[in-house]
């Protein structure tokens, strides 16, 4: 059995690279950091408890917190869980994907979603509109940055031509890309 470890790091929470030096210490196979840049203040409603909305409230980077961990560790897995993907620059997301899956001998796990709070979509100035069309969108765009060594790509929400994205991930055909969602069919509906 694979046993992995999700934990949102904060300013009040263990560091990561101590978190998961221990961890990999007691044979964990994977650490689990999820994100949201932004929460709206006013929203709350998916948080059990107040323990737990201090986590999510005041998260840090995923891809920081994994670095760290990398540094520190030689055989656990690297995940996001999850990075939501239709919230980011697909471009600059494939970069520090490839990079910590690089400098970490190919150890990197992707978990994407869409998330749950759409008005943090809003804020950070996406249209909440179609957030599954748009991360299966980044995702290829991010797959054919990952293996091209000039890449183009031409998708309905990003597109661009002729372009250099280095450096490659250490997994051939990038990191594995895995889908979590506490609601997928609900969200595929819409």
């Amino acid at each position: 059995m694979k046993i992995g470890l999700m934990m949102p790091f904060n300013q009040v929470t263990v560091r990561p690279g101590a978190f998961a030096q221990k961890a990999e210490e007691l044979g964990f196979e994977s650490i689990w950091v999820p994100e949201h840049a932004v929460i709206p203040a006013r929203d709350r409603r998916f948080m059990a408890s107040e323990g737990v909305a201090d986590a999510y409230e005041l998260m840090g980077d995923l891809f920081v917190a994994l670095g760290m961990a990398a540094s520190v560790t030689k055989r656990m897995k690297l995940a996001t869980g999850i990075c939501v993907l239709s919230d980011r620059n697909p471009l600059l997301t494939a970069k520090e994907a490839a990079t910590l899956d690089l400098f970490s001998d190919g150890r990197l796990l992707l978990g994407v979603g869409v998330g749950s709070l759409h008005d943090a979509t809003a804020i950070m100035g996406i249209d909440t509109r179609r957030p599954w069309g748009r991360m299966a969108d980044y995702v290829g765009a991010m797959r054919r940055l990952w293996t091209s060594d000039v890449s183009s790509y031409k998708g309905e929400f990003v597109s661009f031509e002729n372009v250099l994205s280095y450096p490659k991930p250490r997994q051939p055909n990038g990191p594995p890309v895995l889908i979590g969602s506490v609601s997928a069919s609900e969200s595929l509906m819409r």
